[in-house]
């Protein structure tokens, strides 16, 4: 059944953008239709996709992504994405003063690329991940903790522990309510501690030029888009709730590294990849955006 609301903001002034659309990948995902709101300007598929229809959808992903675009994405592991999520990790927890030896957690860790690489940064901490599936092999040998369940609903309340840091990088944007995992991230997170996000940005130009190209459109997978203004608007009534105290909200526009050979990839134009005589890192505009907030 459709909503009649934003999953950001909750507003019920909502236009239908896409109709009938598949996924990109796998043509049995789908059919969905894609709705923006007209007052946060957030985009979500609606109807959403059922929990039967993720669940059958990512049993065939490994670690919760196609097993090609890991492949394509760890051809050029030193110079990826999750190599710059990594870093900045540590460069916000100097930032804020995070005691030494910190306790961590990554919400939906897929094959836990960041997790080990923030592991061999800040071999002192202590790293938890959270995703569906079995813990990879990476994960067990740096002597990170995994705990598997479904972060669609409310995890946080069968997790005892807090954290000092807790982050969600690429997403936000797979989770049939933003506002529950948000909340639910914030409730995981110690008082003086970060939560970090890090998701695409559908307000972006890159979103507004390429439309349905944007790599980050996947209908039935990237289920809800979010904007700088809904991710505010979201922070707004989880604050205004009472549930969660939070000291300072920052949400801005991020370039992102990736991969010449990764990007050619995901952009479906492998010809031209395939005859890149080799490989270099750049920061390209692709419409992301990133998110820090302080608990009080």
């Amino acid at each position: 059944m459709k909503t009649k609301h934003c999953p950001y903001c909750g507003s019920s002034v909502i236009e239908e953008r896409y109709r009938g659309h598949f996924h990109k990948f796998d043509a049995s995902h789908g059919p969905f239709d894609f709705d923006v709101c007209q007052d946060c300007g957030a985009g979500f598929c609606n109807p959403m996709p059922s929990p039967e229809q993720l669940r059958f959808f990512y049993a065939n992903y490994e670690s919760g992504m196609p097993e090609e675009y890991r492949h394509a994405m760890n051809e050029s592991e030193e110079s990826s994405w999750h190599t710059q999520i990594a870093k900045d990790l540590v460069r916000l927890a100097r930032i804020h003063n995070l005691p030494e030896g910190f306790a961590w957690m990554d919400i939906g860790a897929g094959a836990g690329e960041i997790a080990c690489q923030l592991q061999t940064l800040l071999p002192r901490s202590a790293g938890t991940c959270l995703d569906l599936h079995e813990p990879p092999e990476g994960v067990s040998k740096k002597g990170i903790s995994w705990m598997s369940g479904d972060i669609n609903g409310n995890f946080s309340q069968d997790i005892p522990k807090r954290f000092n840091l807790v982050y969600a990088s690429a997403v936000l944007e797979h989770v049939i309510s933003p506002r529950d995992l948000i909340t639910n991230c914030l409730a995981l997170t110690d008082r003086g501690g970060l939560l970090y996000m890090f998701c695409p940005d559908y307000s972006s130009l890159a979103s507004k030029v390429m439309g349905t190209r944007w790599p980050y459109y996947l209908p039935g997978e990237h289920l809800t888009l979010p904007t700088v203004g809904a991710i505010h608007r979201c922070l707004e009534s989880i604050r205004d709730s009472g549930r969660v105290g939070i000291a300072s909200v920052t949400v801005r526009r991020k370039r992102i590294s990736y991969a010449m050979r990764y990007m050619l990839f995901a952009l479906g134009l492998h010809s031209v990849r395939r005859y890149l005589p080799f490989d270099f890192s750049l920061k390209f505009p692709t419409g992301c955006l990133e998110l820090i907030v302080k608990k009080a």
